[in-house]
C-alpha cells in the first residue's frame, strides 16, 4: 500500500506544464479557461468561474492541430483561481490521442501529433 505522501509526489512529478486555452461548461453556461498543466489522468485549469469540489463539467480544448480534447471532468480540488480535475469520460480515440500527447513530453518519446 502506498502512503498519501508518495501518491502526492507521484502526481506532482508527472505533471506537464502547458498553456492551452479551452472552455468548460457546467451545463448552464460556458466559461473560457486555460489548461495550466496536465498528467495522464487529470488537468489543472485556470478559470475566473469558481467550481465546487465534486462538480462535473464538460471540457473542450485544442491541444494541437491534430488533437482536440473533449471530455467530462470532475473537480477534485479547487483554489481561488484554479482547480484540478480528473478525466471521467472521453471517447476511446480521444483518450488514445491524449495519452500520446502527454507521453510526448517525456524524454525519448515522439512529439505529440506524430
Amino acid at each position: 500500500m502506498t502512503s498519501n505522501n508518495s501518491d502526492s509526489y507521484l502526481r506532482r512529478s508527472m505533471r506537464i506544464p502547458v498553456s492551452h486555452s479551452g472552455e468548460v461548461s457546467d451545463g448552464k453556461s460556458v466559461y473560457s479557461c486555460l489548461i495550466q498543466d496536465m498528467s495522464r489522468r487529470g488537468l489543472r485549469i485556470v478559470c475566473s468561474q469558481p467550481f465546487a469540489i465534486g462538480q462535473v463539467l464538460n471540457l473542450v480544448s485544442r491541444l494541437s492541430p491534430q488533437i482536440t480534447l473533449e471530455c467530462k471532468v470532475k473537480v477534485q480540488n479547487a483554489e481561488e483561481d484554479f482547480f484540478g480535475v480528473e478525466i471521467l469520460e472521453v471517447s476511446p480515440q480521444t483518450a488514445a490521442d491524449y495519452q500520446r500527447f502527454v507521453l510526448g513530453f517525456y524524454p525519448g518519446k515522439p512529439p505529440a501529433g506524430e
